[in-house]
């Protein structure tokens, strides 16, 4: 098994992506409601209890190797098990959490996104979490009696130099933050917000963007690389595309969720009917109003009943002055 983490500001992506798959279900959370949309508040409520904590939400992905996966299907508890053992494991606890398994691949994963804010307000650590994950990782792979994920099969980190082993934990953080994004404004503040800068390669007469390319400092070195040396799919022209599909699917999503809430939700016949009312009740007033305006006022008094009368009549008679029709 192997961990991928990725953190941002805010859960909106994240919790977006995990989910909108086949409309897919927490396997297991803390949260009141599994609709994304509620979710997100919930986690940007917490958020508030500690504004300082800027990067207050953190998205973990465990990958399974394909051999576990007649294991973890007989055992339909062994993954959420597993994900709790990893939280435990990584003191995530006391704080808002959502687990969710994914089917889109061969190989058995699941999604963890958490917030740093606990449910007192604490932040929760992230002091050398990648290296704390992977120990965490290893010893559930023993503990469990686990393969080791398949990028783990194919290439041992530990005996990288460190300029591929910066281009490997690019890619990592590609593989899961691109999914999340929907522009490149968006993407470049979530992979700063993970440590990788972006920077652009510009036409220098029209400034049009070209190309891209992605930087990891290790603390000794900062390693940088073309997006398509990071992968093919990592080109500028291909994570353009990527993003615009991202978008479009999230504006699809929107629209439905737009028309769904309102055939949800209809006006029910008698708050219609309340409606006309209150609508024809002001109409009536109204005209009311204007017939208060231009009335005459008739003195009370029968005593004065009959002079006002000819008075009224004499001024009928009186000439106008203004424009003849």
């Amino acid at each position: 098994m192997v961990a991928k983490i990725t953190k941002g500001s805010s859960a909106s992506g994240a919790l977006e992506y995990i989910t909108r798959h086949w409309k897919l279900k927490p396997m297991e959370s803390c949260m009141a409601s599994d609709e994304p949309d509620l979710m997100c508040l919930e986690f940007d409520a917490q958020a508030k209890m500690n504004p300082r904590v800027e990067i207050n939400c953190v998205h973990i992905s465990l990958d399974f190797s394909p051999e576990d996966k007649p294991k973890l299907e007989a055992d339909s508890e062994l993954m959420k098990t597993i994900a709790h053992d990893y939280m435990e494991r990584m003191g995530i606890k006391d704080t808002l959490f959502v687990i969710v398994r994914h089917n889109d691949h061969d190989h058995p994963h699941c999604h963890i996104v958490y917030s740093r804010v606990n449910n007192n307000g604490k932040t929760i650590s992230d002091h050398n979490d990648r290296f704390r994950s992977q120990k965490a990782c290893e010893d559930i792979t023993r503990q469990y009696g686990l393969h080791w994920g398949e990028s783990r099969k194919k290439v041992n980190r530990e005996r990288l130099r460190p300029h591929d082993a910066a281009k490997y934990h690019i890619s990592d953080i590609l593989e899961v933050v691109v999914p999340q994004c929907r522009n490149w404004e968006q993407l470049e503040r979530t992979l700063t917000a993970n440590g990788i800068s972006v920077e652009f390669k510009c036409n220098p007469n029209t400034g049009e963007r070209q190309g891209v390319s992605f930087g990891y400092d290790d603390g000794k070195e900062n390693h940088v690389f073309p997006g398509s040396k990071v992968g093919k799919e990592y080109s500028f022209a291909h994570l353009s595309r990527s993003l615009d599909r991202n978008q479009k699917a999230y504006e699809k999503r929107t629209r439905s969720i737009e028309v769904q809430a309102t055939w949800a939700n209809p006006i029910p016949p008698k708050e219609q009917a309340s409606v006309l009312e209150e609508g024809v009740g002001m109409a009536v007033g109204a005209v009311g109003a204007l017939g208060d305006l231009f009335q005459t006022h008739a003195p009370e008094d029968p005593q004065t009943l009959e002079e006002f009368d000819r008075m009224r009549k004499k001024y009928a008679q009186k000439p106008r002055r203004g424009l003849k029709r």
